[in-house]
């Protein structure tokens, strides 16, 4: 491991919900004594309970680009392991007509995807007629192009925090 040695063996995490729980569970699987304080009986009681509990690899930074394909990782694996109800059907941005700066953020997009994610599951640009093969009930007559991001989707913020 290439890791330098942490420098504390303990810590405390403050909330019970989704951020607090994978945080805890990532330190301790590090090696690190977590206490969990939860101002609720229960997990998940404050924003997490409510949450979309959206999963994407898109994202506008590559810190966060990072950040995003490991968690699509972690939560195949929970869910292979959990069944936490992660579904992961993919996901498309439209791109509209006449729209250059969302045509070239979009651009960006798939470049810095093309550094990043796992190559099984690359994101690209594709054509409305792809749109239409792979959602018939959008609208493709405005629209330039689309962004798709294979395994995007979505999971139970509540079994993910409990599991």
């Amino acid at each position: 491991d290439s890791r330098p040695p942490m420098k504390y063996k303990s810590c405390v995490i403050v909330g019970g919900g989704v951020a607090g729980v994978s945080l805890s569970r990532c330190l301790a699987m590090a090696g690190v004594q977590v206490t969990l304080l939860e101002r609720s009986s229960q997990l998940c009681s404050g924003a997490t309970w409510h949450a979309a509990g959206l999963v994407t690899r898109f994202a506008g930074s590559s810190k966060l680009k990072k950040l995003h394909v490991r968690s699509v990782e972690i939560q195949t694996t929970l869910q292979e392991e959990h069944g936490i109800g992660f579904h992961s059907p993919g996901s498309i941005r439209l791109i509209e007509k006449h729209q250059s700066d969302r045509y070239l953020e979009a651009c960006q997009q798939v470049a810095m995807a093309s550094l990043y994610d796992d190559k099984r599951y690359p994101t690209r640009m594709i054509s409305p007629e792809e749109i239409a093969e792979l959602h018939p009930l959008v609208d493709t007559s405005r629209i330039e192009c689309g962004v798709h991001t294979p395994y995007d989707g979505d999971v139970d913020p509540t079994s993910l925090t409990n599991c």
